[in-house]
């Protein structure tokens, strides 16, 4: 997860799904855990731009939750830790 709304994803994965067919479950790390789960419905799915289905460069999206993961409530659900330097000569697409 980057944000309490958006996930990132596979593309090829959007490809055999529709938002319908998919379900973000948070908070679950292990089949044996006994922590509680929560299931979010998603509203879009955003593709990168210059994904390729032929080679599968660049196979990112992102799904952006129906509802906000609540962090704040579920010690197993976060954020994941992005970098906020910028190596030199690197590229950014805007998919949101």
């Amino acid at each position: 997860m980057i944000q309490i709304f958006n996930i990132l994803f596979l593309c090829i994965l959007k490809m055999c799904y529709s938002n319908d067919d998919i379900i973000a479950r948070l908070g679950a790390w292990s089949f044996e855990s006994e922590n509680p789960t929560v299931d979010i419905d998603i509203s879009k799915i955003s593709v990168i731009p210059i994904f390729n289905s032929q080679n599968l460069q660049n196979d990112i999206a992102v799904l952006r939750l129906s509802s906000p993961a609540p962090i704040a409530s579920n010690p197993n659900i976060n954020t994941a830790c992005l970098s906020t330097s910028v190596a030199p000569g690197t590229r950014y697409v805007d998919i949101f």
